[in-house]
């Protein structure tokens, strides 16, 4: 593997700046209310037009990237049609407030519940993607988490990062075969796992600092303007 200087290293990050315009636009955008989270996906294709325009790129780029946005919209789609057709099984057969009735018996507190839904996630994590993962625990366990009063901001940030630990974690570990797909090819899976390491670890740790802090994943949304 080749050796990068750290002067090369910021030399490349002018390279960013597109994404930083975007993220700046869409990020501040919804946090002062000028347009809400769906709006933003248009915003954010307005503006890398306008930035493809500017650059003066190729149209190649943007018939590949529609191409592979339908690819992935198609997957999502589907996916959000099974976990659809799953909920409703789950309302008609009564499984779901059965689970609802079986949790709270088990008298658990708000900490216990969400470390034991983490634990599930992370595991779930190491075989399917996040979105996979969602549509089919959220028809089960959104409803416990409101009966149990839990804010469901903070469960939704412990549930993401949960997910992410477990998408970086072996067997599978989907994020680091993404990574394999876009990496040279004198990089292998396993020095992948391994540079991956120690963001495990790390993500461990800002997981452990979320639950036990819920204000630092609700105090910013609760700045927002409406």
């Amino acid at each position: 593997m080749k050796e990068v200087t750290w002067r090369k290293r910021i030399e490349s990050l002018k390279l960013l700046w597109p994404m930083a315009l975007v993220g700046t636009i869409l990020i501040g955008g919804i946090f002062t209310g000028i347009f809400t989270a769906t709006e933003a996906s248009a915003v954010a294709v307005s503006v890398v037009c306008i930035v493809v325009l500017v650059t003066r790129r190729t149209l190649r780029g943007i018939t590949a990237a529609l191409a592979e946005t339908a690819g992935i919209t198609g997957m999502v789609f589907f996916i959000f049609i099974g976990g659809t057709t799953f909920a409703r099984f789950l309302s008609f057969s009564g499984i779901a407030p059965e689970v609802l009735n079986f949790v709270i018996g088990l008298e658990l507190s708000q900490v216990q519940l969400v470390i034991t839904m983490c634990v599930l996630y992370i595991i779930l994590g190491c075989f399917l993607d996040s979105v996979s993962c969602l549509a089919v625990t959220v028809p089960i366990i959104y409803p416990v988490v409101l009966a149990m009063g839990i804010d469901p901001i903070w469960y939704a940030m412990c549930v993401i990062l949960a997910i992410e630990v477990g998408l970086i974690t072996p067997p599978v570990g989907l994020n680091v075969y993404a990574v394999k797909g876009v990496a040279e090819a004198d990089v292998s899976i396993e020095d992948i796992f391994i540079g991956a390491f120690p963001f495990f670890f790390m993500m461990l740790v800002a997981l452990a600092i979320i639950i036990a802090f819920p204000m630092l994943s609700t105090t910013l949304p609760a700045m927002m303007v409406n």
